[in-house]
């Protein structure tokens, strides 16, 4: 990340249950920077894009519809449609 700092992901619980909603807190991030987000469990992919407050935080939760691993990884937009991977984690759901 361009400011030197690490951004770090957490989820409210891991492992997980099918159909629970499980968190994920992200600290580390530039302020107000726009953010890539994929999801991908053992049967589809989803992504969605979010900005980090004025403290470089991020809240979103985590499907858990699928029993397996879901992979969460977080990427930084940088300058002509290019993104950076700046972090990831992943959540067992069984």
């Amino acid at each position: 990340m361009s400011n030197g700092t690490t951004a770090v992901l957490t989820l409210s619980e891991n492992p997980s249950t099918v159909g629970a909603e499980v968190a994920c807190n992200g600290s580390g991030f530039e302020p107000n920077d726009a953010l890539q987000v994929t999801q991908q469990n053992p049967e589809s992919l989803f992504f969605f894009g979010t900005t980090t407050d004025a403290d470089g935080n991020v809240f979103f939760t985590v499907p858990t519809d699928v029993v397996g691993d879901v992979d969460v990884k977080v990427y930084e937009s940088l300058h002509g449609n290019k993104y950076k991977l700046v972090a990831e984690i992943v959540l067992t759901v069984n």
